[in-house]
């Protein structure tokens, strides 16, 4: 599949921004716990917002509006575009908007949260006329069809519609969220306003209702014709405004790519219709599955994030609302780069060569919180290893825990993950073939979703003092002295105890060898009926993997050929061309080079 035009983003922390956001102003809002009386709209982009937010504003304004596009910013602040300045400048109460999916922003249930939505086909249709609009995407002469592609492969600014709208859609019925869709603000707008009025205070719901005025002028004021007035930006507008504007001003000129004093005019006010969509989709277009394969592996959506049906919601948002303890060892990977060898190894060194007697005390011994719950984690004495999937943004950090994060080759881990797959009952996949594989892995339609954004997400801090970062090829390549730099990141007794003690350091080669973990990991019916009620959360996750009822557990085992280069066996030339393609829409490039800079990799980067 040949890549086509796709409207530039940059990553910041594994989420898609157009360069008109700066890493520092989105991180400071993510990092922002809401006040008890903020008022915050949250939407995917191209879903109505700024209408939804000017008519917001006409209701705590008594039906004022704000004159011009920079103060209808500073009215509602939008901190990860303009910064924190405006809101910290606000009284309370106070009203502002974001772009974020429900798990990727702090939540204070006392704070009341608006989530608007839009029929996914006229948000693509919206969000192709912005972007061509929008200097910054360097798409002006993309085509409808280019955008269709990237709006179904979530290759566009905020990643995938689907994820976004489901991560909230799960909250809707929560007393602090008031959810609701573009189509029913216009086709029932007097009702939907005031019952986001009374959402918003029982006080602003009397008003409209008693002040037939302030009604009248939220009704006009969030008209299309009056709107495109307001949110119009060209140089003469921008010479008015003082410094209070400059955070406004500033990102104008960097989504126009504009230089002081030469701002083109722009709005980003369009037609405002409902069915739109028909005048631009094809046949062809609403049948499209976009980079997507015809055959996928299944996986479910647990608030925004991938994960195939072995995984129960409650499990993961346990661990992702868990703070490490000081003493707390996590060892996070993406998945298939070889995270079972390497807890398989620092559970060697933390146990002085002992290995785990089978795949259920290895759970045990390292807890996989997301999978079998809290339990093991709960029960253990510290200092406690366990392991998670996440990227660096998804999981609490203590700056006194320590984390271990493994990655490995893409090429070796996309066909380690088609094999992995292809065995688990639970993905639905044991007929995929290779080619589908390779198109759902650089889609992000697998489990976990995107590789390279979980490899980025912890590449930025691989310097940090509690951080240790390895690659799976170092690990195979220099195994001694890369282990014993690891057992010195874990504490230096550790370290001295590989060096002194030959024993030791022999049951870590041995018992992490493919041989012996093909043994200890196997699993099957005979293994379980040896098991007990202590190791109930594996059990139960092993029958959700394999699909399974009780007694009826095939063989299966995790392990298979822990090599490097396995892809020369795989890869045509045309998925190398994917693959690189992928690579550079996702800026990994250099990474990629940087840590694979003398291994063969097909020139995919």
């Amino acid at each position: 599949m040949s890549a086509r035009r796709f409207p530039a983003y940059q990553v910041i922390d594994g989420l898609k921004y157009s360069k008109t956001y700066l890493p520092e102003n989105v991180r400071a809002i993510r990092s922002y716990m809401p006040q008890d009386d903020d008022l915050v709209l949250v939407s995917y982009l191209k879903c109505g917002n700024n209408w939804l937010e000017q008519i917001i504003e006409l209701i705590l304004h008594r039906g004022e509006s704000a004159e011009n596009y920079a103060e209808f910013h500073r009215w509602c602040p939008y901190p990860e575009l303009t910064g924190m300045r405006y809101l910290n400048e606000m009284q309370p109460p106070r009203f502002f908007k974001t772009h974020f999916q429900y798990q990727q922003q702090l939540k204070n249930p006392k704070a009341k949260f608006i989530y608007l939505t839009r029929n996914p086909l006229d948000v693509c249709v919206s969000f192709y006329h912005y972007v061509r609009n929008g200097s910054v995407y360097g798409f002006e002469d993309g085509t409808f069809d280019d955008f269709v592609h990237a709006f179904v492969a979530a290759e566009v600014e905020r990643g995938d519609y689907c994820d976004h709208l489901l991560s909230w859609y799960a909250h809707r019925d929560e007393e602090n969220v008031f959810f609701l869709t573009y189509e029913q603000l216009k086709n029932d707008f007097r009702n939907t306003v005031l019952s986001l009025a009374g959402f918003m205070g029982v006080k602003y719901r009397r008003m409209l209702v008693e002040d037939e005025d302030v009604y009248r002028s939220v009704v006009e004021k969030s008209s299309v014709p009056y709107m495109s007035k307001v949110c119009y930006v060209d140089q003469s507008i921008i010479e008015k405004l003082t410094e209070k504007d400059q955070p406004f001003i500033d990102a104008a000129h960097r989504f126009t790519l504009s230089s002081p004093g030469m701002l083109k005019g722009t709005t980003v006010v369009r037609k405002g219709a409902v069915g739109d969509w028909k005048s631009h989709f094809t046949q062809r277009h609403l049948d499209l599955n976009g980079m997507a394969p015809k055959r996928a592996p299944v996986y479910q959506v647990i608030d925004g994030l991938k994960y195939s049906n072995t995984y129960l919601p409650e499990y993961v948002r346990a661990i992702r609302n868990y703070m490490p303890l000081d003493d707390d060892l996590v060892l996070v990977s993406y998945l298939k780069c070889g995270n079972n060898w390497l807890e398989q190894i620092v559970q060697l060194i933390l146990h002085r060569g002992e290995s785990a007697g089978n795949y259920a005390e290895f759970y045990r011994w390292c807890p996989y919180p997301e999978m079998t719950g809290m339990r093991y984690l709960n029960e253990m004495q510290p200092p406690r290893f366990f392991k998670t999937h996440f990227q660096y943004q998804q999981q609490l950090k203590n700056p006194k825990a320590k984390f271990v994060y493994l990655t490995r080759n893409p090429l070796d881990v996309c066909v380690s993950f088609y094999h992995y797959v292809r065995k688990a009952s639970v993905y639905h996949f044991a007929d995929g073939t290779f080619d589908d594989f390779v198109h759902a892995f650089v889609a992000a339609e697998v489990e976990r979703g995107d590789y390279c954004d979980h490899l980025l997400s912890w590449y930025a801090h691989r310097h940090e003092e509690n951080v240790f970062f390895l690659t799976f090829e170092q690990l195979k390549n220099d195994f001694k002295n890369t282990v014993l730099s690891l057992a010195g990141f874990m504490g230096e007794k550790y370290r001295r105890m590989l060096l002194e003690d030959e024993d030791v350091y022999r049951n870590v080669v041995e018992k992490s060898s493919v041989p012996y973990m093909s043994k200890m990991c196997y699993v099957d019916q005979s293994v379980i009926d040896k098991l007990t009620e202590k190791d109930q959360p594996y059990i139960e996750a092993v029958h959700r993997y394999m699909l399974a009822t009780p007694g009826k557990i095939t063989g299966s085992n995790i392990v298979r050929k822990g090599a490097v280069g396995d892809w020369k066996s795989h890869f045509t030339q045309e998925h190398l061309e994917l693959m690189r393609e992928w690579i550079a829409k996702r800026n990994a490039a250099a990474v990629i080079r940087d840590l694979w800079a003398d291994m063969d990799l097909g020139g995919i980067a």
